[in-house]
């Protein structure tokens, strides 16, 4: 019998009672008060449970810690207790101890499914493939039907370049629940990366009829326009993810892309200005930009936003393919080779026809 906590209580009570009774009566007195100690040690962990969910659903993860810890030294906790212990250390950053309290879960109780799938995302979080793989196939021998489990396998298969494996997965999950988005996402990564790309298109316009307002999903669909060739309807799907998501949108440099091929500069450049104000460390936009500077006639833009770049970072070698190109333009032919070469330093094949093309030796 599993009794939390001192017993002195319950003995000093019992001493108590045994001296009005006959002996004879003092193990029924005894038994009694047992049961009424059981009694208030179920209660005692119904309200310790209880509060601990409370403090978990208001990310108060400490406070669900440090009950459930401090509930542990006079008693054993059950397996949902175990488990949200389990998440409140895994939600502080410490997916050890997170992992070493959901094993006692599972240990204490084989079909704790849901315990299993977390150990999964744990395991899968420190890049422990294998362990996250054998606890997902855990769980969805306990619930076949499991959607989460299921995809949370695919995407492993995924990164192990088990393409086929991962696809039949993530049907298995939409015939289990064709409203579940997720599988349709990562169908459509998985014929990108295959190079299908009408079927990528095909999966990520079934992702948008089922969330149609999602800028993450919305700037897929997008990229697989692209991939199709579908200029247009790109540029249209990367506005309305903007519209939806107007700060640190990846969609403004796509559609800032899109802009300068078609020649609308200004629109173009729009975008990689509000796309640097959130990135301010991708060169590859400073460059771009200052590559419109330069079809503008704004050479002292140009040179400014190079040096900008360089600054930040002096391992892009565009940068310095670029300044080349500025210094050319204005006729300072020695500082123009000088960057070219630091361009071919850094492996810039471009650089090799430009020494070829503009530098005596």
């Amino acid at each position: 019998m599993n009794i939390c906590g001192e017993n002195r209580q319950l003995l000093v009570a019992a001493n108590r009672y045994v001296q009005l009774l006959p002996m004879r009566n003092f193990h029924i007195l005894l038994i009694i008060l047992l049961i009424q100690r059981c009694t208030k040690t179920l209660d005692y962990n119904t309200v310790i449970y209880k509060s601990a969910v409370k403090f978990y659903n208001n990310q108060q993860f400490d406070s669900t810690k440090n009950i459930l810890i401090k509930a542990s030294t006079s008693c054993q906790l059950s397996d949902s207790a175990l488990h949200y212990l389990a998440l409140s250390y895994y939600q502080i950053g410490n997916v050890d101890s997170a992992i070493y309290y959901l094993t006692q879960a599972v240990n204490k109780n084989k079909e704790f499914e849901i315990g299993y799938y977390n150990l999964g995302i744990m395991y899968d979080s420190k890049g422990i493939q294998t362990q996250a793989l054998e606890n997902y196939e855990k769980a969805i021998l306990i619930d076949p039907d499991s959607k989460s489990a299921i995809y949370n396998k695919a995407t492993i298969l995924y990164k192990l370049t088990e393409y086929n494996d991962a696809l039949k997965l993530c049907q298995r999950a939409i015939a289990i629940d064709s409203s579940y988005i997720l599988p349709f996402y990562l169908t459509g990564q998985i014929y990108k990366v295959q190079n299908k790309l009408d079927s990528s298109l095909l999966y990520n316009q079934l992702l948008i009829k089922r969330s149609p307002n999602d800028p993450e999903y919305l700037f897929h669909l997008a990229i697989s326009e692209l991939d199709n060739g579908l200029k247009n309807e790109a540029i249209k799907h990367f506005s309305k993810s903007i519209n939806i998501l107007t700060e640190n949108n990846p969609s403004y440099f796509n559609r800032a892309t899109l802009y300068q091929q078609q020649g609308q500069f200004a629109e173009a450049k729009k975008d990689y200005l509000k796309f640097i104000s959130t990135k301010p460390h991708d060169n590859e936009s400073y460059v771009r930009l200052s590559w419109i500077y330069t079809k503008q006639n704004k050479l002292d833009s140009t040179r400014i936003i190079l040096e900008t770049a360089l600054a930040m970072d002096s391992t892009y070698s565009d940068t310095f393919l670029y300044l080349g190109d500025y210094y050319s333009q204005t006729n300072k032919n020695k500082k123009a080779c000088d960057m070219y070469l630091k361009a071919k330093n850094l492996n810039n094949i471009k650089a090799i026809d430009r020494i070829k093309q503009r530098c005596n030796n």
